[in-house]
């Protein structure tokens, strides 16, 4: 089971009326940020986590690596991404790690990410990537680009991405302002 929803952010969210959602830890981690974009963001990812699944009243923490997570459910697996206006969540009952780059930042991509690529489909094998790197398995955090085995473009918007020893794979997609990349184990 994979389930993603993005929910686009079009005005400024009236904080008071949405923090009913939000249960204690979650709303003490609220009040500590004070970027209003990252409050923005972090609230509006909690509600569409507790929507997809139907349960307000779950908490969806952090680990110590940051990963989400949600209190009690080790059945579901979380991923969180967002930029700017934009909050993407992914639940699965796998490992999942989902990741977003918008258009603006293609040519911002590291150096060493060097690839013989277009910058869509260097984006797309970034997104890739950077999917791995959240799913929560020590062994997959040593990912680098010359990991990527094969980039396969799919249709005109899509990119199916493997990974040396292919335990692991990835799917990017061009959204309209910008790349989605979804990775999880192959199995």
């Amino acid at each position: 089971m994979l389930e993603v929803v993005s929910v686009r952010i079009t005005q400024k969210i009236n904080d008071e009326k949405m923090l009913h959602f939000l249960v204690q830890d979650e709303l003490k981690k609220y009040n500590a940020i004070h970027d209003m974009i990252r409050r923005q963001q972090y609230l509006v990812s909690r509600i569409a986590v507790k929507f997809l699944l139907g349960d307000t009243n779950l908490a969806v923490l952090n680990n110590q690596n940051g990963a989400p997570f949600i209190v009690g459910r080790n059945d579901i697996n979380v991923s969180i991404t967002h930029d700017n206006a934009l909050v993407i969540v992914a639940i699965s009952d796998k490992p999942v790690g989902i990741d977003f780059i918008h258009e603006s930042n293609f040519n911002k991509l590291p150096r060493w990410f060097e690839t013989n690529k277009n910058k869509v489909e260097k984006a797309a094998s970034w997104g890739a990537m950077e999917c791995v790197f959240k799913l929560e398995n020590p062994e997959l955090r040593n990912v680098f680009s010359s990991d990527i085995s094969k980039v396969e473009q799919v249709d005109s918007d899509t990119w199916a991405i493997s990974f040396t020893g292919n335990r692991f794979g990835a799917f990017a997609t061009k959204l309209k302002d910008g790349i989605l990349a979804v990775s999880t184990h192959m199995e």
